[in-house]
């Protein structure tokens, strides 16, 4: 069988071996029925991924695997598994999740047609053991029909705070993805592949679908809990989109994020304060995130209350506050 050229699958990984062995377990078989080429770029794992995947490799040809000399980070591993593939679209997936029965053979079809840059399917969450069904998310802004954007803009603001920041969800059309220079994002921690995105998404057009194709590990991800990624990482690479999107839209998506989290911003960015997130060296390029996106001012006030709360306080006390 000759490799299939619309679609393969890109898999980052780094030291996950249960989850990346269950995550190859549900792809291998479907793959097979297709001639699907899987691609494995390991960022020096602690483990020995290449053992594993050789485990696999020895029933099904078509899966490559590349090891970093080094740690380069999520992003760079991103961009480092994207060009080893050589099929016309990538579905870029998560080592820690687990791919549906058939999900291939749905969007085969899709990749035939190449009518679409971007194709994002849905997920379903689950226990970290994948025991339990998680239906937290239930209640977000899910499609319940096949929907294509042609609006970059709208795309972004509906579902930035969704499938579109999470790797798992995105079948891209390598073509559209290669024309985009991105190297003015590489300052984007953990979003830099959003931002490409985003750009790539001016001149295309996106397929959202409903059907759940991936089962996700809720509360699994690497940044899981980490203040800083959502409170200042992101909203950072809000600010490094093309002018194209307006600054309203970056507020709405900042805002519908805020609105998502567990709990109110100030207890996150209290969170964040006691964990040592903040402190006087970064609070300037923190701050400096929110006033780019002219973010309403009681974030910025919070921010202040935390790094400063003895002036605060004395502040307040001469007010008579």
């Amino acid at each position: 069988m000759q490799p299939n050229p619309y679609l393969s699958v890109a898999i980052p990984t780094y030291n996950r071996e249960v989850e990346l062995t269950q995550c190859l377990k549900s792809i291998v078989p479907q793959a097979c029925e297709h001639g699907i080429r899987i691609y494995i770029s390991d960022n020096a794992s602690s483990y020995d991924v290449r053992s594993l995947v050789e485990r696999f490799r020895s029933g099904y040809p078509w899966i490559f695997y590349h090891r970093n000399e080094r740690n380069l980070g999520l992003d760079a591993n991103v961009r480092q598994v994207i060009s080893m593939v050589e099929s016309k679209y990538a579905w870029l997936f998560s080592d820690d999740d687990v791919m549906v029965a058939d999900a291939l053979a749905l969007i085969l079809p899709l990749c035939r047609l190449g009518k679409y840059q971007l194709i994002m399917p849905d997920r379903e969450y689950k226990t970290r053991d994948l025991s339990q069904p998680v239906e937290k998310w239930e209640s977000l802004n899910h499609v319940v029909t096949p929907t294509e954007f042609t609006d970059p803009v709208e795309l972004l603001v509906r579902y930035c705070h969704l499938n579109y920041t999470f790797i798992g969800c995105l079948i891209i059309d390598l073509s559209a993805w290669r024309r985009v220079d991105g190297t003015s994002y590489i300052s984007c921690k953990w979003f830099e592949h959003l931002c490409i995105l985003a750009e790539m998404m001016l001149s295309g057009k996106a397929l959202v679908l409903p059907d759940r194709l991936l089962i996700v590990r809720s509360e699994n991800t690497s940044w899981a809990g980490d203040w800083r990624v959502w409170a200042y990482n992101f909203p950072r690479a809000l600010t490094k989109l093309p002018p194209a999107y307006p600054l309203k839209s970056r507020r709405q998506v900042l805002s519908g994020w805020l609105r998502l989290v567990k709990g109110t911003a100030f207890r996150l960015m209290m969170s964040g304060r006691l964990r040592g997130a903040l402190n006087w060296q970064n609070r300037e390029s923190i701050l400096a995130v929110y006033r780019d996106l002219q973010a309403y001012n009681w974030i910025v006030a919070a921010y202040l209350a935390l790094l400063m709360p003895e002036r605060v306080a004395h502040l307040l006390k001469r007010l008579g506050a």
